[in-house]
């Protein structure tokens, strides 16, 4: 977050009191309060839930809406717009993350 902040200052040229344009612990620590943050831990899918993919009648809800979408959006013949994305370069691995995240969600 710290270096984030650094960032979008000497992107911007804005003055700040911060020492080389970054804020110091205090100041997140402030911000954290002002906005309500709290440090999380991911979590995995839960099993429960990834089970869920592979039951038919929500798969095929899914495409069912999806095609609505995509005659919306008048994409039923423009297959170089859709793209397909998945989570395989993702590290599954939650203990390695934290989140911050709004008190309470």
């Amino acid at each position: 977050m710290l270096d984030t902040v650094q960032q979008y200052v000497e992107s911007n040229l804005l003055k700040t009191p911060f020492k080389n344009g970054r804020p110091g612990e205090d100041w997140f620590l402030n911000f954290s309060k002002r906005h309500k943050l709290s440090l999380k831990r991911a979590e995995l899918l839960e099993a429960s839930r990834a089970k869920q993919h592979r039951d038919p009648f929500i798969v095929y809800d899914f495409f069912d809406k999806l095609e609505i979408i995509m005659r919306e959006n008048n994409l039923l013949n423009k297959s170089n717009c859709i793209w397909n994305c998945d989570e395989t370069g993702f590290n599954h691995d939650s203990k390695e993350f934290e989140l911050w995240l709004e008190l309470g969600k």
